[in-house]
């Protein structure tokens, strides 16, 4: 009678540790897994410091509609500073024609007198202008000039009176304007000198005295 002889299991209860084996122990993962070389960590950071990059000139650069907004700004900036520095000198050129400056000047001191002969003048509103005009000059050409010619002194004193209206003989400020601009006036001819200043004498307006 045969007998067959069963191969002995071992059986192993779960919980059961194994006893280590003689043989090598297997390396983990950790050990076996080998880091990636340079070049390819290289590669790897290359378009992150890209993309960096791009973002960083692109702050810098800015928004287009940012530019234009900026460009328009300053343009808006210069062109109010120009409009300013016109109203300006257009301002100055106004304030320094209604203030001329005064017929006496420090340097030229009147040495000589005259006084011209009653002058009639019909004004722009057809009333009689009757007055003495006194000159004050600085050397004796000046005042022998105006003297010796009476009819070329006025042919600028007539249209220069005529001109006026009786309102301004009772202005002191008018009137001093007006006396510089007949001292202007005869100063454009040959005097051999400069009239300084002119006064008015025995004005009068249709008969009534004017002071």
């Amino acid at each position: 009678m045969e007998t067959t002889t069963e191969p002995a299991t071992e059986t192993v209860e779960s919980g059961t540790q194994l006893p280590p084996s003689d043989g090598p122990a297997p390396e983990s993962s950790e050990n076996q897994a080998t880091p990636p070389n340079a070049d390819e960590k290289n590669a790897a950071d290359a378009p992150r410091d890209k993309k960096k990059k791009s973002s960083v000139s692109g702050e810098m650069q800015g928004d287009p509609i940012s530019r234009k907004m900026f460009l328009y700004a300053k343009l808006f900036a210069l062109i109010s500073i120009i409009c300013i520095g016109f109203l300006t000198a257009l301002y100055l050129k106004k304030r320094k024609a209604s203030h001329p400056p005064l017929v006496e000047a420090a340097s030229e001191t009147a040495l000589f007198s005259f006084e011209m002969p009653l002058l009639h003048v019909v004004l722009t509103n057809e009333q009689d202008l009757r007055v003495e005009l006194a000159f004050e000059c600085t050397t004796k050409e000046a005042c022998d000039f105006i003297k010796e010619n009476p009819e070329q002194v006025n042919d600028i004193l007539i249209p220069v009176i005529a001109a006026t209206k009786p309102e301004i003989y009772e202005n002191a400020e008018q009137k001093k304007l007006l006396r510089q601009k007949i001292a202007d006036q005869l100063n454009t001819l040959h005097l051999g000198g400069k009239v300084v200043e002119v006064n008015f004498n025995n004005l009068s307006i249709e008969g009534q005295s004017v002071e």
